[in-house]
Formats: structure tokens, sequence, C-alpha cells
């Protein structure tokens, strides 16, 4: 099951940037093996990233930062 927003985020936006994956999940929910479900957006106090860096230079300085030595 997903939320209606995950469907609009992945299908519906995905169609209109031509992504093949947005395809596979809209015949996946009209086969029957992902269901759409209406749900209650809830607040999550998660801290993001603020971003700005490639992938891979943040995550060095996050495994830098915040893990044991290696």
């Amino acid at each position: 099951m997903i939320p209606e927003e995950v469907k609009v985020e992945v299908v519906d936006k995905g169609k209109e940037l031509e992504k093949a994956d947005a395809y596979v999940v809209e015949r996946a929910i009209e086969e029957g093996w992902i269901k759409v479900v209406k749900t209650e957006l809830i607040d999550v106090p998660i801290k993001l990233h603020p971003g700005g860096k490639s992938g891979s230079i943040a995550c060095e300085e996050a495994w830098s930062e915040g893990s044991p030595s290696r």
C-alpha cells in the first residue's frame, strides 16, 4: 500500500517527466499489486541535511562527523 501523495509523486509527476518507472508503478496499481490509500498527513520532526553538495561529498562528511573511527 502507498499513500495518495506517493502515487502523485511517482506516477503522475513521473509520467510528466517521461520516467519509465512511473508506468511500471501505474500498471502495478491497475493490476492490484499496489493499493493506493487515502491517509492523513502527519508532521514528523526529522532534521534533514540542507543539501548543496554532491551526494558522495555529503556522505563522506556525514561518515566522518558521526561515525566511529574507521
